[in-house]
C-alpha cells in the first residue's frame, strides 16, 4: 500500500488591521525608547541652561 499524502494548503490568515497593529506597536516601542533617551538629553540640557543662565546673571 502506497501512502498517500494529503496535499494540505497552508492558509496564512493574514488579518491586515492585526498585522499594522503589530508594526505600529513594535515602531512606538522604538519611539518611545528614542524619545526616553532624549528626554533625558534634554532635561540635562535644560538643567545646563538653566545652571548657565544662572552663572552669567551672576558673573554680570
Amino acid at each position: 500500500m502506497k501512502h498517500i499524502r494529503k496535499k494540505t494548503k497552508k492558509i496564512k490568515y493574514i488579518d491586515k488591521d492585526a498585522e499594522r497593529e503589530r508594526l505600529y506597536r513594535k515602531s512606538f516601542k522604538k519611539v518611545s525608547k528614542e524619545l526616553d533617551k532624549l528626554k533625558g538629553e534634554y532635561q540635562t540640557r535644560m538643567i545646563l541652561t538653566l545652571f548657565n543662565r544662572r552663572v552669567w546673571r551672576f558673573l554680570k
